[in-house]
């Protein structure tokens, strides 16, 4: 809470202040992946909503009164939502309509029973692991919750994954570490 309250009084002109998000993007999950070794304890930064590939509603805060009353005056203005929730505010913050930023590290996290659900459809279980487990990996008390991480990408069975995906991940794997000598970006 005590985060919370340090950047919403520093964040002025934002209709939408997001604590964590669902970042949909290899682009943006590594730049948030690199930059997320930059933080240490309760430091953090605030990022432009706009900068980013993201979905997701879970967890956000309206700072103030005229932002409550924007956002619902947007959704108000909809005949009907055909759109998930989440992605019809994504796209008003993308096309300027509502102001949002996210709070990075992020301040809160998925519980356990995030996953259980009787309405999403089977195959985008392994969607729902990747960007779950990713969100998670970008908590900033992520230490707390290394050790499940792991399990959570290794669900998906060996025969899932094609030889080169595995090469490329092989890769990935060697110039993410901390221990690799050359930084090219």
């Amino acid at each position: 809470m005590k985060i919370l309250n340090r950047t919403l009084a520093t964040s002025r002109n934002v209709d939408i202040l997001f604590t964590d998000l669902a970042i949909t993007s290899i682009e943006s999950m590594l730049s948030l992946f690199r930059l997320r070794r930059d933080f240490q304890g309760d430091a953090v930064a605030v990022g432009d909503c706009r900068e980013i590939h993201f979905a997701a509603s879970t967890a956000y805060v309206l700072p103030d009164v005229e932002s409550k009353q924007k956002v619902l005056a947007a959704l108000k203005s909809f005949d009907s939502l055909d759109l998930p929730y989440d992605l019809a505010i994504r796209n008003m913050i993308v096309a300027g309509e509502l102001s949002a930023s996210f709070i990075f590290p992020f301040i809160t996290s998925l519980s356990p029973e995030s996953r259980r659900t009787q309405i999403q459809p089977e195959i985008e279980s392994l969607t729902n692991v990747v960007y779950d487990t990713f969100r998670k990996l970008m908590f900033n008390e992520s230490a707390l919750i290394h050790t499940t991480l792991l399990d959570e990408v290794n669900c998906v069975p060996e025969d899932f994954y094609d030889r080169e995906a595995t090469i490329f991940a092989g890769i990935w794997k060697l110039m993410l570490s901390r221990k690799f000598p050359t930084r090219f970006f």
